[in-house]
């Protein structure tokens, strides 16, 4: 998730800078090779809310999405020490 002009309003350039944005990446995934799986292509989905945005709700969103990538992995990391076959390998 981005967001244009938050904290710091960035008048008429938002949508520019946002299918800029969209673009480069859609660019860069063309080229990208994934090292575990050389013959598979990474997919890229992007989608634009022109709404008004509101930078707390923003803020809020990223730390869900932060804490639930720290509790996946801690998931991981214990299911990996609790199956000691998958450490030996």
């Amino acid at each position: 998730m981005v967001a244009s002009g938050l904290p710091i309003p960035n008048g008429l350039t938002h949508a520019r800078e946002i299918a800029n944005m969209s673009l480069a990446l859609l660019k860069a995934v063309d080229t990208f090779k994934i090292r575990h799986v050389p013959d598979k292509r990474l997919h890229l989905r992007a989608g634009v809310h022109s709404g008004l945005a509101n930078s707390r709700l923003f803020q809020l969103l990223f730390m869900l999405f932060v804490m639930m990538v720290y509790m996946f992995f801690i998931h991981v990391i214990i299911n990996c020490e609790n199956d000691n076959s998958l450490l030996k390998r």
